[in-house]
Parts: structure tokens; sequence; C-alpha cells
């Protein structure tokens, strides 16, 4: 999934988190006791990281909805 800009959005995220969730399942699927403990305590830290980049994300969306109400808004005022 690459475009010509090759920047980084939201859909983008979406799509490379859930390939990621698949290889981490796969991973603790296969194992076993300390390992897989010292494994997922190691992903609870990049899910955090994961997490905070979604936030930015997200905010990043809100910004960008507000931009376009208020361009629109403005648009109709001129009209």
């Amino acid at each position: 999934m690459s475009s010509s800009s090759d920047t980084f959005s939201t859909e983008r995220f979406r799509y490379l988190s859930q390939i990621r969730h698949k290889v981490v399942v796969r991973a603790l699927s296969r194992l076993e006791g300390d390992e897989k403990s010292s494994f997922a305590q190691k992903e609870i830290t990049i899910n955090q990281k994961l997490e905070e980049l979604a936030q930015g994300l997200l905010e990043n969306a809100k910004k960008e909805a507000v931009k376009f109400s208020r361009g629109r808004a403005a648009v109709k005022k001129y009209k």
C-alpha cells in the first residue's frame, strides 16, 4: 500500500496496525512461558507509543475538519 507521495495517513496507519496485530498474535501463539511474558511486556510499551501516534492523527483530523467547516462557511457567506 504505497502512494506516489508516500504520506502517512490515518488510512495507512489503520492498515499497518491491522498487519501488525496479525504478526503479534502469530508471534504470541508461537511463544511459551517467560518468552511470551517478556514479549507481551515489550508490546505494552510499543502499544503505548502507537496509541500516542493514533491520538496525534485524531487531533490532526479534527483540526482539518474544523478548517474545512470554516472554509465552507466562508464560501457560503460570499455566494
